[in-house]
């Protein structure tokens, strides 16, 4: 696919993922390669959903341990660009961690790389310090 079908492709998930309340993360589940390498780094001791997932099942895990972390208030992308497979996208959310209650306001970058219109692998990078500072509260 051209850099600009890959956009496209990661402008309709995220569309889809943020039109929902609160947001619908099995909304990407059709677009993931079943080999999918999914990675979000940090300490797991202070938050539960980081590491390395391996397959569309463990990226399910993925995504209850977040649900079961987080309260998502507000989540959006800010900027899509892409150059050939890999494509970046530039957020932002808000959020609230259950066990504390604190909330916090964090900027990202996701980067995915994509072969034939699927997702194969996804990197997050974050603010790690405001995360982990809402979930020590």
């Amino acid at each position: 696919m051209t850099s600009q079908e890959n956009t496209a492709l990661i402008e309709k998930i995220y569309q889809e993922f943020e039109s929902s309340d609160p947001p619908k993360f099995r909304a990407l589940m059709d677009y993931l390669d079943d080999n999918v390498i999914w990675e979000v780094p940090g300490p797991k001791g202070l938050l539960p959903f980081v590491g390395i997932y391996n397959g569309k099942e463990q990226v399910k895990e993925f995504f209850t341990k977040i649900n079961q972390v987080l309260d998502i208030h507000n989540y959006s992308h800010e900027k899509i660009v892409a150059q050939n497979d890999d494509v970046v996208v530039i957020g932002s959310d808000d959020a609230t961690v259950r066990v504390t209650g604190e909330t916090y306001k964090n900027k990202w970058c996701h980067v995915f790389t994509l072969k034939d219109g699927k997702i194969v692998k996804f990197y997050q990078w974050y603010n790690l310090h405001t995360v982990m500072r809402a979930a020590i509260g």
